[in-house]
């Protein structure tokens, strides 16, 4: 999709906003930082969904889990990408049918959500 701003004189268009670098960049244009380590990770998942749709749960499971690796340099500042990282990666366990580990991402993803704001 394009994005169109106008919070500063003559609208700004932002096109193709569905990829990370253009998200980013408009992000930034309307003065909210994205960490690089966070668009990474967040590309790896994009990158894990498109795997998922075309049936390749392993892969995809690989992806997530460089993404978590990418995400976690951040620490707490990047404790909603974390979890929502590892609920997805739960998810992609269970579809390959391994209980324990979508149970342990289950259980760390709530354990991240409880944690206090700094």
């Amino acid at each position: 999709p394009n994005v169109v701003t106008t919070d500063s004189g003559p609208s700004d268009v932002f096109h193709d906003v569905y990829k990370p670098s253009s998200c980013a960049a408009l992000l930034d244009h309307v003065g909210v930082t994205v960490p690089e380590a966070a668009q990474r990770a967040w590309l790896r998942r994009m990158y894990a969904m498109r795997a998922l749709r075309s049936n390749k749960g392993g892969e995809a499971l690989a992806l997530l889990t460089e993404a978590l690796q990418e995400a976690s340099s951040l620490k707490g500042r990047a404790a909603h990408l974390l979890t929502l990282l590892l609920e997805q990666r739960a998810d992609v366990h269970e579809m390959l049918r391994d209980a324990p580990s979508a149970r342990d991402d289950r259980e760390r993803a709530a354990r991240l959500r409880a944690m206090p704001a700094p």
